[in-house]
């Protein structure tokens, strides 16, 4: 199929609302919740589509995992009581092992901006953004009105407390990560919880607006045309003259999926090769 011809069927499509652009799924993506995070309490069934949705599991067979994580982690309670006088055995020591493992995987798998699968999407409404004081107040009156709190709530209410998480503005890695629930970030699709969130309205993207400054000059701007400094005498002219328009366009008005498209490089790849320049990046959001 022609490139070009394809193009246009998706603008098409776009121009009569069949179709959605969203933003390419990274783990270091910040969104904020929006007052239509409640909508999935109010209406009914949403919360269980939403559920089906982002689940990599049937939700009754999450259940039986977690409900096994909550024993594991009151045997874990208790072998805590039980190291404090000296006695622990065999079972809960492979246990509490098992568990810190997990935990560990975790935090790496979520430090690397990895793509799960993506569901075939629901269909997109439009995105409603408010206030960061309207969404927390939201919150806590969403909270008050779940039942359950702790390690004793379903995979419902786990999942709807994700999506509070972004109130303040939150990566999704820091989101994931601050869950308690080793079983939940398992089976749950990231990119599809992302995906559902941005498409329904519940999370607006927030972009990073990078400025590169130079320690150098008094934290000015760098002077663009100048021949980047610190760079090593092996670097290839390819790696000077991406140094060089990175320095240029990250001023402040070009966002960082834009900079890092141009120069087809990572968040990460970009920020290790603007630093071991010798320039800071200040963020602007």
């Amino acid at each position: 199929v022609d490139v070009d011809v394809a193009a246009q069927a998706l603008r098409v499509l776009k121009c009569y609302g069949c179709l959605t652009l969203i933003d390419t799924f990274q783990y270091s993506n910040i969104y904020r919740a929006t007052a239509r995070t409640g909508d999935l309490i109010s209406t009914t069934g949403a919360l269980d589509a939403c559920v089906s949705f982002v689940l990599r599991i049937p939700q009754s067979e999450l259940e039986l995992e977690l409900s096994k994580e909550i024993q594991q982690s009151s045997r874990h309670s208790r072998s805590s009581d039980n190291l404090s006088s000296g006695t622990v055995d065999e079972e809960t020591s492979r246990t509490y092992q098992c568990n810190e493992e997990d935990h560990t995987s975790n935090e790496d798998f979520l430090n690397n901006d990895a793509v799960s699968p993506q569901p075939t999407p629901h269909r997109a409404t439009k995105n409603h953004a408010v206030s960061p004081t309207k969404t927390r107040r939201l919150r806590r009156h969403t909270q008050r009105q779940l039942s359950g709190s702790g390690e004793h709530e379903s995979a419902t209410v786990r999942i709807f407390r994700l999506f509070c998480a972004f109130a303040d503005g939150r990566s999704v890695s820091d989101v994931l990560l601050s869950c308690h629930s080793n079983v939940l970030i398992k089976y749950l699709d990231h990119r599809a919880f992302a995906a559902y969130g941005t498409l329904h309205g519940l999370l607006v993207r927030v972009h990073r607006y990078p400025t590169a400054i130079d320690p150098l000059r008094n934290n000015q701007r760098p002077v663009i045309g100048s021949s980047p400094r610190n760079l090593k005498s092996t670097s290839t002219s390819t790696t000077r003259s991406k140094l060089g328009r990175a320095l240029e366009i990250m001023d402040g008005n070009h966002c960082m999926d834009q900079i890092c498209t141009e120069l087809e490089l990572s968040v990460s790849q970009l920020e290790e090769l603007v630093k071991g320049a010798g320039y800071e990046i200040r963020d602007i959001y």
